[in-house]
């Protein structure tokens, strides 16, 4: 039995927490998203973003904030305070180039629909 657990959990892990471990760098043209660990680079220049949309819930840890990035109305990115120390930097670099486009409230069914069926 305790073998089977790791089995079960390490793709959820590998599905649902690999994806949001980005660096962002953040230019007069838009975001970029740099996987680390196959350094892989994605261009989001803010023309083609619709805007961002933010999220907050509470965890163990404590209240999360999120920015959800939109674009052609498909959420695209989120960028969590979980996840990233300087959040309140990068909030006011996105939401200087960004419209908000809503709030959005936290259902955990759709936040795991979303992370795991993307």
């Amino acid at each position: 039995m305790i073998t089977f657990f790791p089995l079960l959990v390490m793709p959820l892990l590998w599905r649902v927490e690999m994806p949001k471990i980005k660096r962002i760098e953040i230019d007069g043209d838009g975001l970029t998203l740099i996987n680390p660990f196959i350094g892989t680079r994605t261009k989001l220049l803010w023309d083609n973003l619709d805007g961002y949309k933010t999220m907050t819930h509470v965890t163990r840890g404590g209240l999360v904030n999120e920015l959800i990035i939109v674009s052609n109305g498909t959420e695209i990115f989120d960028i969590s305070s979980y996840y990233y120390k300087n959040f309140s930097e990068i909030r006011r670099l996105v939401t200087r180039n960004l419209s908000n486009v809503g709030q959005k409230d936290f259902k955990y069914w759709d936040y795991f629909k979303r992370s795991v069926f993307k």
